[in-house]
């Protein structure tokens, strides 16, 4: 009994030998995700050192966190100081901040 299969491979050519050869694409997909080596027909290691779009995707969504939060942080911390009355603008102590504001700086209502 014969069974016909197709099967689609996206050719990888060795970067020690220079044969070609072919590869299913799941195993092409997680050898550049996992970063794991594998082999040319000749026996050479190969391994997708590159990061991968998730990676690079994922160190920018954590940078941006990381700067979100650092902002959020200076926001909590400025607002700590205009409340015990320090302004904003001059770095002078006040006891009425808001009316140092809008007397000094047009600033409020």
């Amino acid at each position: 009994m014969a069974v016909k299969v197709e099967l689609e491979l996206l050719v990888e050519t060795c970067i020690t030998c220079g044969v070609s050869f072919g590869v299913p694409y799941e195993f092409q997909r997680w050898r550049k995700a996992k970063h794991e080596e594998f082999f040319c027909p000749n026996g050479h290691r190969q391994y997708y050192p590159g990061e991968t779009e998730e990676e690079r995707l994922r160190k920018l969504f954590l940078k941006e966190q990381q700067k979100n939060t650092q902002m959020v942080d200076e926001l909590a911390a400025l607002k700590k100081r205009v409340d015990a009355g320090m302004c904003p603008h001059c770095h002078r102590h006040f006891l009425n901040v808001a009316r140092h504001l809008k007397a000094k700086h047009n600033i409020g209502e």
